[in-house]
């Protein structure tokens, strides 16, 4: 239950749920093509229908942290002056209860993308085979988060997934 000041000054009791941190959709999906010699294999994954307290908007807004720049939301929030702004007012230190952190979450990441080639290999040589790849994990991802990363991210300190970049050589005796 929560309670909120109207206009008025009355109090307004809100007893709802504002969604949950649990997505409603989890899905993944994983290709493997072959052409030749050639290989390709292709991992995507994600989730939709999750709702998450946003501390990295709450700090960002938050005009008490002395030691960060001011964010430009700080400049377009709610005042007598300018009643139509979608940020709240500025309190110092006072980030309030309600659900203007609460946001909508939806993603997608490529999770990985491996092309390889399987090399032509001489009886002579003493190896029965010889695949070279190229390999990139977290290339991209499709988000609405507006944060740095949707998995990691729904606080200032964290850090994102990297992307990471390999070349390999496989070879078979």
């Amino acid at each position: 239950m929560r309670k909120a000041a109207d206009n008025s000054g009355g109090t307004v009791v809100q007893n709802s749920s504002f969604g949950n941190n649990a997505p409603k959709i989890i899905y993944g999906f994983n290709n493997a093509l072959r052409y030749k010699r050639f290989d390709l294999n292709v991992y995507f994954y994600g989730e939709a229908g999750r709702k998450v307290t946003s501390s990295y908007w709450e700090d960002w807004i938050d005009t008490n942290q002395n030691s960060q720049n001011l964010s430009h939301y700080v400049f377009d929030s709610f005042s007598s002056e300018n009643q139509g702004s979608k940020n709240p007012s500025i309190l110092a230190g006072s980030r309030g209860n309600g659900d203007y952190y609460l946001k909508s979450l939806y993603f997608i990441r490529c999770g990985n993308i491996t092309l390889g080639y399987n090399v032509p290999v001489k009886k002579n040589w003493g190896i029965s085979n010889l695949r070279v790849y190229a390999d990139v994990n977290n290339p991209f991802v499709i988000t609405n988060w507006t944060g740095l990363d949707p998995e990691t991210d729904t606080g200032t300190y964290s850090y994102p997934n990297v992307t990471s970049y390999s070349l390999g050589l496989n070879i078979t005796f």
